[in-house]
């Protein structure tokens, strides 16, 4: 599968849209997210919004106005984002039959087996590993996980106008 990264809305071009399967949205400002979740949608492609790194306790208006706007997937990011999205799956909450994919994100800082199958069993589909492994202990973790459930990425530098910007691609 190929996935893309964007952190810029006007990055989202309709001529990326047409390579890649999936976007992954990570936009400063929240107000960015309803035209882009359109926009890619309306390409018939998938998109996963991304949370924010840190949860403070009390701050979770943020992730029911990602649950709003419906995203194919929530790219999860903190421990306490993974807690809000397991109760509010789990209770339905006014949500019907929409459930996003929840995907783990590197900073969940998954290194081992264990660690994927925790965040695993709390319902994500997939765990990015963390980026501090080296070759051998990514290899350890992929013999002992499911590698369809592992998601890697790969940074890249994406020329978008007149603008530079650092995406990554994710694999």
């Amino acid at each position: 599968q190929r996935f893309f990264f964007f952190t810029l809305f006007s990055t989202v071009k309709p001529a990326f849209l047409n390579i890649w399967l999936k976007i992954y949205a990570d936009f400063e400002f929240i107000k960015q997210f309803p035209a882009a979740v359109e926009a890619v949608q309306a390409a018939g492609k998938r998109i996963a919004l991304a949370t924010t790194s840190i949860h403070m306790p009390g701050e979770t208006g943020y992730f029911g106005n990602i649950l709003k706007l419906r995203p194919d997937a929530v790219l999860v990011r903190n421990t306490g984002v993974m807690y809000y999205f397991m109760k509010r799956l789990a209770d339905g909450d006014g949500l019907g039959t929409y459930r996003p994919e929840l995907i783990g994100d590197f900073s969940l800082n998954a290194a081992n087996h264990k660690t994927v199958d925790l965040f695993m069993a709390a319902g994500c589909s997939r765990v990015t590993p963390s980026y501090d492994l080296n070759i051998q202990q990514m290899i350890n973790l992929l013999r002992r996980s499911d590698p369809s459930k592992i998601e890697t990425s790969s940074t890249c530098i994406c020329r978008c106008s007149t603008r530079s910007t650092a995406s990554t691609a994710r694999f």
